[in-house]
């Protein structure tokens, strides 16, 4: 009888446990760590770990919508971001094979530097480049193994090099921001529905480079297209894909 209490008391005790860990690991997500909502969480080769959203905090240092973490959940201060994004949303962030990063959102400045809701950084934090410019909140990055990017969002301009081009919701661009004029969404592109927020929400690439695409759009270059479509290589619809 001993023994059956004894196993008894193990056992619950080991399910306190459990349950009081499972307690802690919420309030640090909740309350401790961040104070606002997440969006992105992407890892490099080195196990560096990129979180961006709307917190203004982690952990009760200020970060406004992006830190980089250590594999074991500490700071990485070798990535200085400065002020960050002030009152901003950052909806996604993606990395090239050279460590270059990419944050797309809802944004006009980082760390005190105007942008528009697109901004490439070095590893260490600082701005590579500023001459990513979105009209309206992008809200997907996609970086192929073979260095394109591709850009979804709600935005229906796009400005690189002083030049602005009309791009509804999609755009394939280089590294250094330059069109890829060999995938052309038309002068269309993607339309919503009456009182639609966001046009492409993601987007993904596969090993034939066809796009597949998802959002809130209805139609794409004049085609029905209710929330999904796949495009070939050249942006034409892949019409043997059944959605």
């Amino acid at each position: 009888l001993k023994n059956t209490y004894y196993y008894f008391y193990i056992y619950n005790t080991i399910q306190f446990l459990y349950y009081l860990i499972f307690l802690i690991n919420y309030y640090i997500i909740y309350f401790v760590i961040y104070n606002s909502k997440i969006y992105k969480l992407v890892s490099d080769n080195t196990d560096k770990i990129y979180i961006g959203g709307t917190f203004t905090s982690y952990n009760g240092y200020p970060a406004n919508g992006i830190i980089r973490l250590n594999s074991t959940g500490e700071i990485d201060f070798s990535f200085n971001y400065g002020t960050g994004f002030l009152s901003a949303k950052v909806n996604t962030i993606e990395l090239d094979k050279f460590g270059k990063v990419y944050v797309g959102g809802e944004f006009t400045a980082y760390n005190g530097t105007a942008v528009q809701n697109f901004i490439k950084l070095n590893n260490d934090g600082s701005i590579n480049s500023t001459d990513f410019l979105f009209n309206l909140p992008v809200n997907t990055i996609h970086v192929t193994s073979n260095q394109d990017i591709y850009v979804g969002g709600k935005f229906t301009t796009y400005k690189n090099n002083g030049i602005t081009t009309s791009t509804v919701g999609l755009v394939k661009i280089d590294l250094t921001g330059t069109i890829d004029t060999s995938f052309s969404i038309g002068s269309i592109g993607f339309a919503g529905s009456l009182g639609t927020s966001n046009l492409v929400k993601k987007i993904h690439v596969n090993d034939s480079n066809k796009v597949t695409v998802v959002g809130d759009f209805i139609s794409y270059q004049s085609t029905s297209a209710n929330g999904i479509i796949q495009l070939n290589p050249n942006g034409s619809i892949d019409t043997n894909f059944i959605y």
